[in-house]
């Protein structure tokens, strides 16, 4: 049996619903003013309704109404919502939504309870990171993952315009990515991290996944440049080459997301022995970027970033060239 007690919240505006189970246990859920009593003591019978330790946490309370998705706005796929948010996560949903943006086919197949052992991350924190991208729980979030994935099977990429193919629609994305990441650049900072690169006996440069594929490339413009660059893509080497840096040293760590455990933890190692470090990636309050002692940031795309495409490629190549324009050892 459940007691249930409604209260106004004056701070939030919202009613807190307490419920007593017959354990004695007390919960407490916030909803909406206009949320009826009835479908929400309901929803608690069939245990779709998540309690005090799933929505109150310290780092991040579920939305409430004005944060839900708009079901009359266009419509964004779970993946974009997931992407758009994953550097303003707390680390622990950060890193499941990470693994879900990276391995949609697979999750979609999940049971929350495989999904939860797999990204290591609780079954709570996993519902609430579906309540942040618009859902009212993990089923619906899979149905709409499903979905998407269908779509993008179908047509590759998204279209910006009905008549407009969506090969040419990429391209015209991955220029805007350029162009937006140009817009955004910092000179005066690039030409400093530039210039301290240009200083050091010994460049490490990380990436996992596509990241890595960067890292290469990073690796291989500042070794034209005349700098001892090197990149590394297996995390048990880089952990020891990190390990073992010293202040005339330099580790680049590579991450879209800025969350992927590996290269934070990579970089974390590097700074830790004295290395000068340097992050590059889309979101300037991730993990990655507040390990660094210098940030670097590319724009986000508005095609997917995941499922074998290699569109992250193009802003990173220009971020690498406008690096080692400032990077040689002569100047």
């Amino acid at each position: 049996m459940y007691g249930v007690k409604l209260h106004t919240c004056k701070h939030y505006g919202v009613k807190i619903l307490f419920t007593v189970c017959s354990a004695g246990r007390r919960r407490r859920q916030a909803i909406p003013a206009r949320n009826r009593v009835a479908g929400f003591t309901r929803n608690l019978h069939k245990g779709t309704q998540p309690g005090i330790e799933d929505v109150m946490s310290e780092d991040l309370a579920i939305p409430d109404s004005t944060q839900r998705r708009d079901r009359t706005a266009p419509d964004q796929g779970p993946l974009d919502r997931l992407e758009a948010r994953i550097g303003d996560l707390p680390t622990a949903l950060a890193r499941a939504a990470v693994y879900i943006v990276e391995n949609p086919e697979k999750v979609v197949r999940y049971s929350l309870k495989e999904l939860s052992k797999f990204t290591k991350t609780g079954e709570a924190s996993i519902v609430r990171l579906c309540h942040i991208a618009g859902f009212e729980g993990f089923s619906e979030f899979k149905l709409a993952l499903a979905g998407q994935l269908a779509i993008r099977r179908t047509a590759g990429v998204q279209a910006a315009g009905d008549e407009q193919h969506p090969v040419i629609a990429m391209g015209h994305e991955l220029a805007r990515s350029i162009d937006h990441t140009v817009d955004g650049i910092d000179l005066s900072e690039i030409e400093r991290v530039g210039r301290r690169l240009g200083k050091t006996v010994r460049i490490d440069v990380f990436g996992s996944g596509v990241s890595g594929i960067i890292a290469e490339l990073f690796a291989y413009r500042l070794l034209r440049a005349g700098l001892n660059a090197h990149a590394i893509r297996d995390i048990t080497l880089a952990n020891e080459v990190a390990n073992g840096l010293d202040a005339r040293a330099a580790a680049i760590a590579i991450s879209e997301s800025g969350v992927t455990a590996n290269t934070v933890e990579f970089l974390r190692s590097a700074r830790s022995a004295g290395a000068y470090t340097v992050a590059v990636t889309c979101h300037s309050r991730s993990d990655l970027a507040r390990t660094a002692d210098a940030v670097l940031l590319m724009a986000r795309l508005n095609i997917p970033a995941y499922g074998g495409y290699i569109n992250a490629v193009p802003r990173a190549v220009y971020v690498a060239e406008a690096l080692s324009a400032f990077a040689s050892p002569s100047r």
